[in-house]
């Protein structure tokens, strides 16, 4: 069985707190694997494209796409440390 890291958002991120995001290194978002994990994990900057619910805030940016409190799909830069990370092999 491959391992697999599931990335959790933590609180006061981007992402709703508490949910997985996907890694979105191409056209469908996935999970990552270990190995492509400690892969990036060890460079300078270990970041990625992520894919999870983002609970809209009360501010002129986010007011253009829906109302504050509204959760909507979204994708963004994020580094690693922004998650809470599991290892699981489902």
């Amino acid at each position: 069985m491959t391992p697999y890291v599931k990335f959790i958002s933590k609180p006061n991120h981007w992402f709703k707190e508490g949910e997985e995001v996907l890694y979105s290194d191409g056209p469908i978002p996935r999970r990552m694997s270990l190995l492509e994990y400690l892969l990036i994990s060890t460079s300078k900057s270990p970041a990625g494209y992520f894919v999870g619910t983002r609970v809209c805030e009360d501010n002129d940016n986010e007011r253009a796409f829906s109302n504050p409190g509204d959760e909507r799909i979204d994708e963004e830069w994020c580094q690693f440390d922004e998650f809470d990370i599991q290892i699981t092999t489902k």
